[in-house]
């Protein structure tokens, strides 16, 4: 079997992408996160479908939900194209022979009915797996060993790191957790004991309602008495004096009414014209004279009428600060604001003084060695382990490093057994394979490979410019694509 063509419509970071692959090698080149592993992942999803651990999401591609695509491949002197898409809606596989357009397989049938012998297990043997040659190269394989004992030595050293830094931890926030518990037994017999001393009580919520109603109304009233003092101040002064402003008003009319008397004869006016003239003006005089007076007298009225209100609201306002049990307006707004507590020191108060004098003084003492491990874990401290995850993320990537490691060995030691592996029908696919080799065994591994291309196709996927170097100083040919980063 020979693959000639893929086009990737929707899978991993590929979007409406074609490959073309020939027989033979084929060296496909890209860097890390490029999606080497996505092709061959394609290629076996249009072969073979999803694995039980696999799922759409992580192969479908930025803004859409479904895996598709198409495959091109030669088997038995024919060309057929297989195609497959999974998504919300389901599953959907067929393939087609080309030269006729017929459709050969066609929803579950598996690809094995067409091409005898290729299966799911089949292609994961074939899948970053190579035989290199009749021994394993037992100096790569000590070379593998040697890294993996320094792997593993560094894993548990850090073990011993993280379980030590782990341990510290725990007691820190053992300490913290004992000095928070005696801090809030302070902290509760204390104000235990307050009670105690103050033996009053917290306003009830009808009371804090009525007191809260009785600030109001005083509030309202003040600034009623307030006006009304003020209305009553001006009454007064516009009143005082209201004798004096009628005479001031009226002897400039009076002074008149003598200069047209006794001056009209200089002028001959008439006897009774000046008379009329004079009384004219005299009579003038006593209208704005009496009318002062009337107003002063009515404003007089008015004040006695605001002061007797003031008294009125002022006795309103004793009222209330007697029912409320207060003096004064500031017991009563402190009152309204804190509630009102009533003191009733009896026998014993200086010793529960001297009792809150101790407790505040220890919990004072406490403060300075709790305040560091507050600022540290915050005032929710809880009574666990907790591993330093820079730690343990060093531990993950070395975790991973030796099962690398033990991979290779594995797949070294088993080269010989493999060695006689007949590779019809599928191709072989090697994914970073050549990743730990030396120049040495990668030109021996190269070499033995040009001499199976012959029998199977090879697809090598690498992140290393040094197989397709090596490829070209031996002679082998090879087809070559290189994916954008």
């Amino acid at each position: 079997m020979v693959i000639r063509q893929i086009q990737i419509d929707h899978f991993g970071r590929f979007h409406g992408t074609g490959m073309d692959f020939q027989e033979g090698i084929n060296l496909i080149y890209g860097g890390n996160d490029s999606g080497k592993t996505s092709i061959r992942a394609f290629i076996l999803f249009v072969l073979f479908g999803l694995t039980e651990k696999e799922s759409i999401s992580r192969y479908a591609s930025q803004g859409c939900d479904e895996c598709a695509g198409s495959l091109v491949f030669e088997y038995g002197g024919r060309e057929y194209t297989a195609r497959r898409s999974a998504g919300p809606a389901g599953m959907d596989f067929s393939v087609t022979e080309n030269g006729s357009g017929s459709l050969v397989l066609r929803g579950e049938e598996s690809i094995g009915s067409l091409v005898p012998g290729l299966t799911p297990a089949r292609m994961s043997e074939l899948v970053s797996t190579i035989p290199v040659s009749p021994q394993p190269d037992e100096e790569a394989f000590r070379d593998l060993k040697r890294k993996k004992d320094f792997v593993e030595g560094q894993m548990e050293e850090l073990k011993r790191t993280i379980k030590e830094k782990a341990d510290e931890d725990y007691d820190e926030r053992s300490r913290a957790v004992s000095l928070i518990k005696q801090n809030n037994e302070i902290a509760r017999q204390y104000k235990e004991k307050k009670q105690q001393l103050q033996g009053g009580r917290q306003l009830s919520q009808t009371e804090d309602s009525r007191i809260s109603a009785s600030w109001d109304k005083y509030e309202s009233l003040k600034k009623e008495l307030d006006d009304l003092q003020l209305s009553q101040q001006e009454l007064r002064d516009e009143s005082d004096g209201s004798g004096y402003k009628a005479l001031a008003c009226t002897l400039p009319l009076l002074v008149a009414a003598g200069l047209v008397w006794f001056l009209g004869s200089s002028f001959g006016l008439d006897r009774i014209i000046r008379a009329a003239a004079g009384f004219g003006i005299i009579v003038l005089a006593l209208i704005v004279f009496l009318g002062i007076l009337a107003s002063g007298s009515g404003k007089k009225r008015r004040a006695k009428k605001v002061k007797k209100r003031a008294g009125d609201i002022d006795q309103q306002m004793r009222n209330i600060l007697r029912e409320c049990g207060v003096g004064s307006r500031e017991e009563l707004r402190s009152l309204h604001i804190t509630g009102r507590q009533t003191v009733e020191e009896g026998p014993g108060s200086q010793e529960l003084r001297e009792e809150l004098a101790s407790l505040k003084a220890r919990y004072d003492a406490l403060q300075g060695p709790l305040e560091p491990y507050l600022k540290k874990y915050g005032s929710s401290i809880t009574l666990e382990r907790h591993e330093d995850p820079e730690l343990k993320a060093r531990l993950d990537q070395l975790l991973d490093q030796q099962a690398q490691l033990a991979r290779q060995m594995e797949a070294l030691e088993a080269a010989p057994q493999s060695v006689a592996a007949v590779f019809e029908p599928a191709p072989l696919i090697l994914d970073d394979y050549f990743a730990a080799f030396d120049d040495n065994r990668l030109k021996r591994t190269l070499n033995w490979l040009s001499r199976q291309k012959n029998f199977t196709q090879i697809i090598i996927l690498t992140c290393h410019h040094l197989e397709g170097q090596t490829l070209t100083q031996l002679g082998i040919p090879f087809g070559y694509r290189e994916l954008d980063e």
